[in-house]
C-alpha cells in the first residue's frame, strides 16, 4: 500500500500533506501521456531516486533563468540503471554509428510517443535523431533549401535559429509577432519569395503566445500555394497546465510541407543533448542524403537508455510529475509578482511552458528600458532577459522573461522581492 501511494505521488496523481493525509492532485487530463509499454517489465522511479541535491551551489541556475529544468527531480538512479543496462547489452557497438539517423529502436519509440502525445502520424523512418534543435535546423536547411534562400523568422524570436540561418548563408526575413503569432499574410506582402518559415506555433519564444487557428491555417495555405516549407519548433509543448495539448502544425498538414523539431533537453536535462527531426514522408530521401554529407553529432551512448525510458512508461510518468510541480510554481510566481511588483510589471497570461513574460508598466517603460533593467537584475544575481534583446527590428514590446521551472516556491518569492527592489532603484 505504501509503495502504491509512493508511485502515485511520484507520477503527480496525489498530493501528500504532512499531518493531513493524501489528496487527489489537481492535474489536467493526461490520457494522451499513457505510453504504450512494450517492455517486459515496467520501469518506474523508486523512492530512492528522489534524492537530495548533491550539486555545489555554483552549479545551480540563477533565479528566473529561462529554460532551466529542475534536475533534482529527475530519476537519476533509474537513469543510471538504464545506462548500465544499455552498455552491458550493446557494449562497444555504442562506439560505432551503425545508422546516422539514430538508434533504430529510439526512432520507433519517438514515433509512438508523437502519435500518442502530439497526434503526429509518422513512421520510424521519418525520425532523424539529432543533438538538439540547432543541429536539427541545420539538417532541415541543408536538405531542402538552396543557398541563399529567404527564410521567415519570428521577431522577437529564438536567437539560436537566427545564428543557424546566418551560418547556413540564408537570408533571414524578420516578421513581427502579435497576440496571434506570426502573421504570414503580412510576411508575404513584405517578401513574397521566401522559401521557408520557422515558427514556434504552440508557444512562441519569448512572448509565450499561441498561434491562432486562423493563422495556422493561413500558414499551411501559404506553404501549399508557394511550395514553401514550415519548420515547426515544439520545444516545451509537454508542459501545458490546463486543458488538452494543442494541435501541432504537422498534425494539421495535408500536403507534407511541415517539418517538426523536438528536443529532450527541456523535459529531461539539457546535457543529454538529444533531439529529433520528423521529416515529411516524401522528403526522407533528401534528409538521408544530406545527413550522409554533413554527418550527425548526436551521441549514441545514451540512445538505448532513452529508448527504454520512453518504452517503459517512465518518460510519461516523469512528464506528469513535472507538469504538476511546474504548474504549482507558475502559480507561485504569479502570486509573488502580484504582491511585490504591482504597478511595475504586467505578467502575461499563460497556461503552459517554463517561463512567463512580464511587460513593463507604462510608467516604468517611460523611465527606463527592459535591457537596462535586465542588466541591473543580473548585477543583483538574477537572470531576467529583456524581450527586446531577442528582437532584430521590432522592439516595441518591453518586458522581462522570467523562468520558473527550476525554482521552488520560496526561491521564486525571494527572487521576486529582489527583482522589485531592482525595478524601484534609481
Amino acid at each position: 500500500m505504501v509503495a502504491a501511494y509512493d508511485q502515485l505521488r511520484s507520477e503527480g496523481y496525489i498530493d501528500a500533506r504532512r499531518g493531513s493525509g493524501a489528496f487527489v492532485a489537481n492535474v489536467p487530463p493526461d490520457h494522451l501521456l499513457s505510453a504504450r509499454s512494450i517492455a517486459a517489465k515496467p520501469l518506474h522511479p523508486s523512492k530512492n531516486d528522489r534524492q537530495t541535491d548533491l550539486r555545489p551551489p555554483e552549479h545551480r541556475p540563477l533565479p528566473f533563468s529561462p529554460g532551466a529544468v529542475d534536475q533534482d527531480l529527475f530519476p537519476t538512479q533509474l537513469w543510471s540503471r538504464l545506462l548500465d543496462r544499455a552498455w552491458r547489452r550493446h557494449g562497444c557497438n555504442l562506439l560505432n554509428r551503425s545508422d546516422a539517423r539514430g538508434h533504430v529502436p529510439l526512432q520507433h519509440a519517438i514515433s509512438e510517443h508523437l502519435k500518442i502525445w502530439r497526434a503526429i502520424d509518422c513512421d520510424a523512418e521519418q525520425i532523424f535523431v539529432t543533438s538538439g534543435s540547432a543541429e536539427g535546423l541545420r539538417l532541415v536547411l541543408s536538405s531542402l533549401l538552396d543557398k541563399p534562400d529567404r527564410v521567415f523568422l519570428e521577431d522577437p524570436g529564438y536567437d539560436t535559429f537566427r545564428r543557424v540561418v546566418a551560418d547556413q548563408r540564408h537570408e533571414a526575413v524578420c516578421c513581427p509577432v502579435d497576440g496571434e503569432g506570426l502573421d504570414i499574410a503580412e510576411a508575404e506582402r513584405r517578401t513574397p519569395n521566401a522559401r521557408a518559415a520557422i515558427v514556434t506555433a504552440s508557444r512562441h519564444y519569448p512572448l509565450g503566445v499561441t498561434m491562432s487557428l486562423a493563422r495556422r491555417l493561413a500558414l499551411l495555405d501559404w506553404a501549399k500555394r508557394t511550395g514553401g516549407w514550415i519548420i515547426e519548433d515544439d520545444y516545451d509543448s509537454e508542459y501545458r497546465y490546463a486543458g488538452r495539448p494543442l494541435a501541432t502544425l504537422m498534425s494539421l498538414d495535408e500536403t507534407e510541407r511541415v517539418i517538426y523539431l523536438g528536443s529532450f533537453s527541456k523535459v529531461l536535462f539539457p546535457t543529454l543533448r538529444l533531439g529529433y527531426v520528423v521529416a515529411p514522408q516524401g522528403a526522407v530521401d533528401l534528409f538521408t542524403t544530406a545527413l550522409r554529407s554533413i554527418g550527425s553529432s548526436a551521441s549514441m551512448v545514451a540512445q538505448p537508455a532513452l529508448t527504454e525510458f520512453i518504452e517503459s512508461g517512465a518518460f510519461a510518468s516523469h512528464i506528469r510529475r513535472m507538469r504538476r510541480v511546474y504548474g504549482r510554481r507558475l502559480v507561485a510566481l504569479r502570486q509573488a509578482l502580484d504582491t511585490h511588483c504591482q504597478g511595475l510589471l504586467e505578467p502575461a497570461g499563460t497556461d503552459g511552458g517554463m517561463h512567463i513574460v512580464a511587460r513593463l508598466s507604462e510608467k516604468l517603460a517611460r523611465d527606463t528600458s527592459d535591457i537596462e533593467l535586465s542588466r541591473r537584475a543580473h548585477a543583483a544575481g538574477l537572470i531576467a532577459p529583456a524581450i527586446s534583446s531577442h528582437a532584430i527590428e521590432h522592439h516595441d514590446v518591453q518586458g522581462l522573461v522570467l523562468g520558473f521551472a527550476a525554482f521552488q516556491e520560496c526561491e521564486l518569492a525571494n527572487g521576486v522581492r529582489c527583482l522589485a527592489s531592482v525595478l524601484t532603484k534609481r
